[in-house]
């Protein structure tokens, strides 16, 4: 697995338990694909 994620990304992806979720998970790939996106919020009223 290569990324190219700054310190701060880094920082963040640690403290959210990627790693440990990455490993746990069967479709890593679905996990990295969310984790890059974030949480999405949409608006109610659209």
């Amino acid at each position: 697995m290569k990324n190219n994620w700054s310190v701060r990304e880094l920082k963040r992806q640690t403290n959210s338990m990627l790693f440990e979720r990455v490993g746990l998970s069967k479709d890593k790939q679905g996990v990295l694909k969310l984790a890059e996106e974030g949480q999405l919020i949409f608006d109610a009223s659209a």
